[in-house]
């Protein structure tokens, strides 16, 4: 068999599905179709074979592939195949079949060292970084240092590092320490938003704390959302979030096979495992845009004020004008002004006042009255605007006219423009009247339907001079009521007819969020850079440490087929080659027979 070191050279074709003849081929010869990743060889008898892996080329057991060991320790009945990192091969080692059936068999859980008892939960151990049995209640700790004046950084429990100004989020029944030794930047966990927001002292001890250790066990009664304040510094500041408490233990929802857990809209809910959700948080997607907020709340006969935006303006209040629990429209609580003298201030700057220069812009409130007469002075609306409460100087307003039509005006430097809209609003009872203007075109609402609009705008002026002023215009003034009075600038939340808002305005954000979760969000998979397409399959890309599409082609076919590479006869025969099988020489990049 002399003829067994005869030299053979491959043949190939590109086209798709291509079968070598057997008048192309000598006996023995080979021929790769390069588009379908096969081989072919002519047997004695002259007739073409499809050369498969392991069948009569290549390695004859799975222990000839150059990164599979069953030598060294023998696999046993039921035993699978499982990565050596260390020793970059494939070994024979036990396995549940099936993959997991307990939750201890998941490589980051632990219920074996320490089994879980009645009512534990599953709690992470950032140094063993597992998954591990544990009581969900307890003392977290937080430690606090600042970045100069304009952020808190927040370490410990929950955080990768350090993180600043973050959203919190506590457990109802649980216990939280904030430490702050800097002996600055008193930290306050307060039930409104600004530097001057209410302290919330419920549960909490040393509250405002600067240099020492803020205990809070958290009440079960606490509300869904607190923030926490400098009481020094206005810019460092957060949300806390307040989560209710598991009841003995999590509950998972039921599953069916193959399903994940997802986080999806404030719950964990059962879904498929690619696709993705829409999660939308509770809050105002324009939060960050609101330059006043009034919600009206407090208790009868209050006089303050407190502004709900992130800004936390100051209101000087003139008259009787006072908080009323007589009628509100949400919050159980409104702004009463009596008609006699009432009205608030608040100190102006461009933000709140210019209506037309940030590119958009909107107003809105809730408004009641017993009747419309005094709501206007000359068919100019003074619900709120740019206007003297005391002089004839109106740049411009919002609200109701004397017919209880809703309207606005502004002023253009010698005439006074108005849009108002057709619909007499009834008295008695509460209506919602809004304007926006979205650069182009001002428009004029009522209970969320289009009542009036204009795009012929004539020069606005605005003034510095005068407050952001409700209820007063030249020493006329309003008697009613009005409930969450809303200013947002460079945000034209009205360009059609809408739903009302059907409960009180957010007082924080929440934008959409997409959360995706498929292959590509693996760490150490990339389909995105490049897309993949029909027939690829992921390699491993060495460089950028990542799984990426690529075409099935040259060695990862070898490898497909288990075909061995060697420099020589002799070293396929040391790799484990048996005589007569294909490997693929690579001195002279041909496919040869192992004699």
């Amino acid at each position: 068999m002399a003829d067994l070191n005869a030299r053979i050279k491959p043949k190939k074709s590109s086209t798709a599905s291509e079968v070598p003849l057997a008048a192309d081929l000598e006996v023995a010869e080979i021929a790769v179709n390069t588009a379908d990743g096969k081989l072919f060889t002519k047997h004695t008898d002259n007739s073409i074979k499809e050369i498969v892996g392991g069948s009569g080329g290549g390695a004859t057991a799975i222990d000839d592939l150059t990164d599979v060991d069953t030598s060294t320790t023998p696999p046993t009945d039921g035993q699978v195949l499982t990565w050596d990192n260390a020793n970059s091969q494939w070994e024979p080692a036990n396995a549940p079949s099936g993959g997991a059936t307990a939750i201890d068999d998941l490589t980051d859980v632990d219920t074996t060292t320490v089994a879980p008892t009645d009512g534990q939960a599953l709690v992470w151990n950032n140094g063993a970084s597992q998954w591990e049995p544990g009581g969900v209640s307890g003392e977290i700790e937080w430690t606090l240092t600042a970045n100069g004046t304009t952020d808190y950084i927040f370490a410990g429990p929950g955080f990768a590092g350090t993180e600043t100004d973050p959203d919190i989020y506590v457990i109802r029944g649980q216990t939280y320490k904030f430490t702050n030794t800097m002996g600055v930047h008193p930290f306050q966990i307060q039930s409104t938003q600004g530097a001057g927001g209410t302290a919330y002292n419920d549960g909490i001890t040393n509250n405002a704390v600067s240099n020492g250790t803020l205990t809070w066990e958290v009440r079960m009664d606490s509300p869904s959302t607190l923030y926490y304040q400098c009481t020094s510094h206005a810019d460092m500041n957060g949300t806390i979030y307040v989560l209710e408490q598991p009841g003995g233990g999590v509950t998972l929802p039921s599953a069916n096979d193959g399903e994940a857990l997802i986080y999806e809209n404030g719950q964990w809910v059962a879904g498929p495992v690619i696709g993705g959700v829409n999660y939308t948080p509770s809050g105002d997607p324009n939060f960050n845009n609101v330059e006043l907020l009034l919600l009206g709340n407090g208790v009868d006969g209050s006089t303050v004020f407190t502004d709900s935006s992130s800004n936390a303006r100051t209101a000087t209040a003139t008259g009787n004008t006072q908080i009323s629990t007589t009628q509100s429209k949400y919050g159980g609580a409104s702004i009463y002004f009596d008609g006699a003298g009432d009205y608030l201030e608040f100190a102006p700057d461009t933000n709140l006042i210019d209506w037309h220069t940030g590119g958009a812009f909107t107003v809105e409130a809730w408004i009641y009255a017993s009747s419309w007469s005094g709501w206007a002075l000359n068919s100019i609306p003074f619900m709120c605007g740019n206007q003297s409460a005391t002089q004839l100087q109106g740049f411009w307003g919002f609200g109701a006219n004397n017919s209880g039509n809703a309207a606005f005006q502004y002023w253009t430097g010698s005439q006074t423009q108005y849009v108002t809209g057709s619909t007499n609003l009834s008295t008695g009872t509460w209506h919602h009247i809004a304007m926006s203007y979205d650069g182009t075109t001002i428009r004029v609402f009522q209970n969320g339907s289009l009542d009036a609009s204009t795009t012929s705008i004539i020069t606005p002026q605005t003034s510095l001079s005068y407050n952001f002023t409700i209820g007063a215009l030249n020493n006329n003034f309003i008697t009613g009521y009005i409930d969450d009075l809303r200013v947002t600038q460079g945000t034209a939340r009205y360009t059609s007819n809408f739903t009302p808002p059907t409960a009180e305005l957010p007082t924080s954000g929440g934008p959409p969020v997409n959360i995706p979760y498929s292959i590509d969000k693996l760490d150490d998979v990339d389909t995105s850079t490049v897309a993949p397409t029909s027939g690829q399959v992921l390699s491993w890309d060495n460089a950028n440490s990542q799984w990426e599409p690529a075409d099935l082609q040259g060695g990862a076919v070898r490898t497909a087929l288990g075909i061995g590479e060697y420099v020589d006869d002799a070293a396929a025969g040391t790799g484990g080659v048996a005589s007569g099988a294909l490997y693929y020489n690579t001195t002279s990049s041909d496919y040869r027979l192992k004699t």
